[in-house]
């Protein structure tokens, strides 16, 4: 599993533990990615982040609005082929974190869960 990358999914639906996917290239994860997003539903809001190091999540974006997600999406999947390119080895982020809620509000609560080791998470 060390040179897969794993992309934790959680549909709105779901009330049992969160499923991974794992993924030998980044080009596959990603088309797995448009398909989730290519469902037609104004209904769901999403949470994408990603691990680039021990520990925690990077950025944590919460969104509605797929076109913005998708483009985030993209910029990171080239980052990583760039560094990939460059080491001659796969980039460092392995977790891909992709969830969907029904509201903002569960999202941007799951996301202070997530960020709760951040000093700047609470005043």
């Amino acid at each position: 599993m060390e040179n897969k990358y794993i992309l934790h999914y959680a549909h709105k639906e779901l009330d049992e533990n969160i499923p991974t996917f794992e993924f030998e290239h980044l080009d596959e994860l990603g088309e797995y990615v448009q398909e989730i997003l290519d469902r037609d539903d104004s209904e769901t809001v999403y949470l994408f982040t990603y691990d680039a190091k021990a520990g925690g999540q990077e950025e944590v974006n919460i969104t509605n609005n797929k076109i913005p997600l998708l483009f985030y999406l993209v910029q990171i999947f080239e980052s990583m082929e760039n560094v990939e390119e460059i080491l001659g080895k796969k980039a460092p982020i392995k977790n891909f974190f992709l969830f969907e809620y029904t509201s903002y509000e569960v999202a941007y609560k799951q996301a202070l869960l997530m960020k709760e080791e951040n000093p700047l998470c609470y005043d």
